[in-house]
């Protein structure tokens, strides 16, 4: 028994560091209306403002200063597809200017922040118009899509 508690010890740790990073991954409530997609550790949340599609970007429940960010988000809906500037405004705030998300859409975000990386995620919005998901789309992005590094 006791020469396979080193092994216990180890597997304990294993699984103690594995879940602290899941927690690190659990996306943060809600605070703008919006729902919260994680990405680059980093908690998007987006919310659809008339014709504007916002991101709020935090970081622990910390702002993210999104002054100096570049950045484009392209949807893909019924076979066609779009891609659109991201305009940062202060503090923690990037929008998608003439954007109304549909159910079913499919969006890839690729942004640069004042961090050592690009930042690319996607997302669909459900049936139910309201709900959102991170999805693997690979090929997704159009030629003209920023590559930033």
């Amino acid at each position: 028994m006791r020469k396979h508690a080193w092994l216990h010890a180890a597997l304990a740790g294993t699984a103690a560091a594995f879940a602290a990073v899941a927690q690190a991954h659990e996306p943060a409530d809600p605070k703008y209306g919006g729902q919260v997609v994680v990405a680059a550790h980093l908690d998007f949340e987006i919310v659809q403002r008339d014709n504007d599609l916002v991101f709020y970007i935090e970081d622990h429940s910390e702002l993210v200063p999104t002054e100096g960010a570049q950045g484009k988000v392209a949807i893909a809906a019924d076979g066609e597809g779009a891609a659109v500037e991201l305009k940062p405004l202060a503090p923690n705030m990037l929008v998608a200017s003439g954007v109304s998300l549909k159910p079913g859409d499919q969006v890839a975000v690729s942004l640069l922040l004042q961090r050592p990386a690009d930042i690319t995620f996607h997302f669909s919005l459900g049936a139910d118009g309201q709900t959102m998901r991170r999805v693997a789309m690979p090929g997704m992005l159009p030629a003209e899509f920023p590559r930033f590094r």
